[in-house]
């Protein structure tokens, strides 16, 4: 796949971003739009949408179409391999390095389906096994870097936190940058639902692709309790 050529995560709102799919019908390459929610697409003919690359959706007129394009569960799950190049941001001394990740869903497989590969600084860190999560992905490269550097994206933002209840694979972190004071004063489950369900009435609550960022951002700490493990 080609590198990202001059994307920042300050521009990726409706942003085009280069991915890769495979299956036993075929391979391809296709430009994908995201605006750090929802995923854009179309593959074969067929316009696809969703907030992950397992709960995509397509018009029902197409049904008939994808059935004979695609291998799909019985949840209309797409069976096939997603790669995808996301940037994101490096700190390091102070200075921010923005290099896409490139992400892989593999869908033909039932259980840990993700994996990664990351070049910084002429290093290229790969995931040395699959997980069942993005969160956990990116918990492993921050492992393997240099212990001074720093993410900057979504997952490892203050004012993100998963459900307790659980949460998809990709794109199901829950943004609570409308709810900054709440949130400060949360130290359990009980409190966060709480705060969930505020803001969930007053349609202020959106989730969002952990490798995405905003203007909004800023680092967690330990003194910030989070439903995740970043």
């Amino acid at each position: 796949m080609k590198p990202l050529a001059q994307l920042t995560q300050s521009n990726l709102s409706g942003a085009s971003l280069p991915f890769y799919f495979s299956d036993r019908k075929g391979s391809e390459t296709g430009t994908l739009i995201t605006d750090g929610h929802l995923l854009k697409f179309t593959l074969r003919d067929v316009p696809f949408s969703g907030s992950s690359f397992n709960l995509l959706s397509f018009p029902e007129i197409k049904k008939e179409k994808v059935i004979g394009l695609f291998d799909i569960d019985e949840f209309d799950t797409v069976l096939g391999v997603f790669s995808i190049e996301y940037p994101i941001t490096i700190v390091e001394a102070g200075l921010e390095t923005v290099t896409p990740i490139i992400l892989q869903f593999d869908y033909t497989n039932d259980k840990e389906n993700i994996s990664y590969s990351f070049n910084y600084q002429s290093v290229n860190y790969k995931s040395e096994r699959l997980f069942s999560f993005v969160e956990n992905a990116l918990i492993d490269l921050r492992q393997q870097l240099p212990n001074h550097c720093q993410i900057n994206c979504c997952l490892s933002c203050k004012y993100s936190s998963y459900h307790p209840a659980g949460n998809n694979d990709f794109g199901d972190l829950a943004c609570f940058k409308y709810a900054k004071n709440a949130l400060s004063y949360v130290k359990d489950k009980c409190a966060l639902l709480d705060v969930w369900e505020n803001i969930y009435q007053e349609n202020q609550l959106s989730q969002v692709q952990e490798t995405f960022i905003c203007s909004e951002f800023m680092h967690c700490s330990e003194e910030d309790w989070l439903y995740k493990c970043y």
